[in-house]
């Protein structure tokens, strides 16, 4: 992984959460969604911030960051 000890971290939280091993919230709820999508918005900002430095108004445009398709098949 190239990316500073920041953006590990982030990336960590968000494959932690998205791993097919964690049941801590039914893959199916409203709620697995707005944890989903709330740690990938903060993994994006935060490489974008290690890129780039501090940018003033990257919670104006990162508001919303979400991904389409499906989820890995199951056996």
């Amino acid at each position: 992984m190239i990316g500073s000890p920041s953006v590990f971290k982030k990336l960590m939280q968000f494959h932690d959460n998205v791993r097919i091993e964690n049941t801590d919230i039914p893959r199916d709820s409203n709620e697995w969604s707005l944890r989903h999508d709330q740690l990938l918005r903060e993994l994006v900002k935060e490489m974008r911030r290690d890129i780039y430095g501090k940018e003033k108004d990257i919670d104006e445009y990162i508001s919303t960051v979400h991904l389409v398709g499906r989820g890995p098949k199951r056996k």
